[in-house]
């Protein structure tokens, strides 16, 4: 790494516009202009309209997370709303909320992206949106990788620094090969409960807003993990009128 840089990291904000107004606002008042956005950006039961809104006023680099992907391929690889009622009456709303430039906005996000020769930015893992990188999931329980493990999983990545998100778990992997790997957790959900690959739940135990701030000076790296309040009653409200109980318990307590 090479010079000084400071920058915001934001991941899986899943429509939660109220959260993210409070983390941009933050991000304003620290004098951050350099925000990377790792995905997951709009489903959810909340107000994914204005979160576009606010996503695409705001200068940023954006990739694609796993359900930023699954509304692509409701929409049949083509810039066009499925013209009859979708199973997940959640990703219906989500749909139903953007125009054709939005969805085309959503299309055109990378997997995954490299800047300069500083940061490695994937959604997931290395390989797969959908399967986190720092953890693990097996049948009994969600566990931490080992430095084995993810030394040998991203072995093949040049950049020093690792951005993922996708569990909503803030952490802080400093390898023993000298990488360094982080996930700033989530700005709109705290918690849930999923079924892939097995029954599991990933929870960050409060309902606060979250992501990170990084700032680097040639091989010097601060990391500092950001919880903010914000109006979750409106988005516990949103929720509720869309019929998810399941997201308002979890944005109310960040416990699943």
């Amino acid at each position: 790494m090479t010079g000084h840089k400071k920058m915001a990291i934001i991941a899986d904000v899943h429509g939660n516009s109220w959260a993210l107004e409070a983390v941009l606002e933050d991000i304003q008042k620290r004098n951050i202009v350099d925000i990377l956005n790792l995905g997951d950006i709009f489903y959810g039961p909340l107000n994914p309209a204005k979160t576009y809104e606010l996503i695409s006023k705001t200068k940023m680099t954006s990739i694609s997370g796993n359900v930023d992907r699954y509304m692509m391929e409701v929409t049949l690889d083509k810039i066009q709303k499925p013209t009859i009622p979708l199973s997940n009456p959640t990703m219906s709303f989500v749909i139903q909320s953007f125009d054709d430039e939005g969805l085309r906005w959503i299309r055109k996000l990378p997997k995954t992206l490299t800047i300069d020769d500083s940061f490695f930015l994937c959604h997931g893992n290395l390989i797969a949106d959908d399967f986190p990188l720092i953890e693990k999931i097996t049948p009994n329980a969600v566990l931490l990788k080992t430095d084995d493990e993810l030394t040998k999983e991203t072995r093949k990545v040049n950049q020093p620094i690792i951005l993922c998100g996708h569990t909503h778990t803030p952490r802080f992997v400093n390898l023993s090969n000298g990488k360094k790997i982080i996930n700033p957790g989530s700005v709109g959900f705290p918690a849930y409960t999923h079924d892939f690959p097995f029954e599991h739940k990933m929870e960050s135990c409060s309902p606060h807003a979250k992501y990170c701030v990084i700032e680097t000076d040639n091989d010097l790296l601060s990391v500092q993990q950001i919880s903010l309040k914000y109006d979750w009653d409106s988005a516990i409200n949103q929720a509720k009128k869309n019929d998810r109980a399941d997201w308002a318990e979890w944005l109310k307590s960040g416990k699943a």
